[in-house]
């Protein structure tokens, strides 16, 4: 690819929002499921707590729901799990009409069964249609049931349960004897496949897939690469995401021994050695810093409306309503795009989920308030660049802000502007056409500046700003994406430098 030339001009572009997201449904209690069956294009799912499953239809909620058990469910407070927790539509559902319902009772018992759609009405089920596939298990205290269910690319069904706080009881999410705290991997009907990982086994169910989950509320499968990606809900101290890779099975995430990255601290666990333990450390894990408490799990991004998604797994903090991606197919840390959310003013994200088309859905509890739930769907901003975040402020507390203008397009004109650095230094342009998001200095380096990137020094004149401006170059493909940040001499800062957040540029 051309290099880009730069020239010094005066020019004042402001990096653009590049996601919103816009209201699908509301008046809903505690939404839980949002998803679409295979190749349906004009219609989205959506499961509520209480025990009703709704249909969106080309953007209108139909007035009757696709399925009621509010009459099996006899739904209590939203935390003690009773009602719809998962739901699943059979890869073959065009012509089975077969959905499968994860639910909980007043009874503390927990169970998935098949249901198959009216053949009256599309938009209707057949609520008598109901037939066994799991369970019932019965929980002695009705909480941490998790509420993951899915079809894996080999048509398998795969359930994740929680722990049942049994922690106080016994390490429950190491027994091979019990279901609590597992992913679970069941044939359509009922059963244990025959080439799941502990078949034969007398210690350990036929059904595990994996062992060492907390409360594995929201778990996604990744179009493009079949691995699984779980939200584990940590307890007092660390918030864990887990990655399942494609087809593999036996794995141990470690709780109750390990939370998150590190030893946990629950006694009736001292029977088994932390650290030592080979245990599979998550993806991502993250404190019970800046009042965040409980990992919302979502999904990667497969979709094509918001290109500075792509390829990016998204999920959230419950307690905070802040928002973050991060990097599916390697290593690097998470951004966050909360500001961009603003005006949906959404408080307490409780799920994510995604389309027939993939796009991404956000569902929105209010602390069990009635009729306040509601489902967001995440929509493009059209723009060339998006804000990364990452900056890293200098010795005046700041960090340096960079914005940018263009459309990206072959010979057309693209500008920057640095403004807020430090008067008179030294500014490093990374320019990269890969992600490292990489520690440096204290702060993240966002580019990847190995060649074909590059970075260049210039200086920063009296007013702590820089302007740049150049063309982009032909020959660049459609949604090839470009990284950009500005790292400054800063000696009064605590690591001698400052960064500017970080931008992509994406090309039409």
């Amino acid at each position: 690819m051309a290099a880009l030339g730069l020239l010094l001009v005066a020019d004042e572009g402001r990096a653009q929002q590049f996601v919103t997201a816009q209201l699908v449904a509301q008046g809903l209690r505690t939404p839980t499921v949002v998803c679409s069956p295979p190749g349906d294009t004009a219609r989205v799912f959506i499961a509520d707590l209480p025990g009703t499953i709704h249909v969106v239809r080309d953007g209108v909620l139909l007035p009757t729901p696709f399925l009621d058990l509010t009459a099996v469910i006899d739904a209590g407070p939203d935390d003690d799990d009773r009602g719809i927790l998962g739901l699943a539509f059979a890869p073959d559902y065009d012509t089975s009409g077969c959905f499968y319902v994860y639910y909980g009772t007043a009874g503390t018992r927990t169970l998935v069964e098949r249901f198959q759609v009216s053949p009256a009405d599309p938009d209707v089920a057949d609520p008598d249609s109901g037939s066994l596939v799991f369970g019932p298990l019965l929980s002695a205290l009705g909480f941490h049931h998790g509420g993951g269910l899915a079809f894996g690319p080999d048509g398998m069904l795969y359930l994740a349960i929680g722990d049942e706080r049994d922690n106080n009881q016994g390490c429950g999410a190491q027994l091979g004897d019990r279901y609590f705290g597992k992913l679970l991997r069941l044939l359509p009907g009922g059963g244990a496949p025959a080439d799941n990982p502990f078949v034969g086994d007398p210690t350990v169910l036929d059904e595990i897939w994996a062992l060492g989950l907390r409360q594995p509320y929201r778990m996604a499968f990744d179009d493009a690469t079949g691995d699984l990606w779980i939200g584990d809900v940590g307890e007092g101290t660390r918030e864990e995401i887990n990655v399942v890779p494609a087809g593999l099975g036996g794995f141990n995430f470690g709780w109750a021994i390990t939370e998150g990255a590190g030893c946990a601290s629950v006694p009736k666990c001292d029977e088994f050695a932390c650290p030592g333990t080979p245990f599979v450390a998550p993806r991502y894990d993250y404190g019970h810093d800046q009042g965040r408490c409980c990992v919302i799990g979502g999904g990667v991004y497969r979709g094509t409306e918001i290109p500075a998604l792509a390829g990016r797994y998204l999920f959230a903090d419950w307690c905070t309503g802040r928002f973050w991606s991060l990097p599916a197919d390697r290593g690097g840390a998470p951004t966050e795009f909360t500001a961009f959310l603003a005006d949906a003013q959404i408080a307490h994200p409780i799920g994510f989920g995604t389309d027939a088309q993939g796009a991404m859905y956000v569902l929105e509890s209010q602390l069990g308030a009635t009729d306040q739930g509601r489902v967001w769907k995440l929509v493009g901003v059209p723009t060339a660049f998006a804000d990364l975040g990452h900056g890293l402020a200098g010795g005046g507390g700041q960090a340096p802000s960079l914005s940018a203008e263009g459309s990206m397009g072959p010979d057309t004109p693209i500008a920057f502007q640095l403004s807020g650095a430090l008067p008179a230094s030294s500014a490093y342009m990374l320019f990269g056409i890969a992600e490292l998001s990489a520690p440096f200095k204290g702060g993240v380096l966002v580019p990847d500046p190995t060649p074909p990137g590059f970075a260049v020094a210039l200086p920063i004149g009296p007013s702590g700003a820089i302007e740049l401006a150049g063309t982009w170059p032909a020959g660049a493909p459609s949604g090839f994406s470009t990284y950009y940040q500005f790292w400054v001499l800063d000696p009064g800062g605590p690591a001698g430098f400052a960064a500017s957040n970080a931008l992509v540029g994406v090309t039409p």
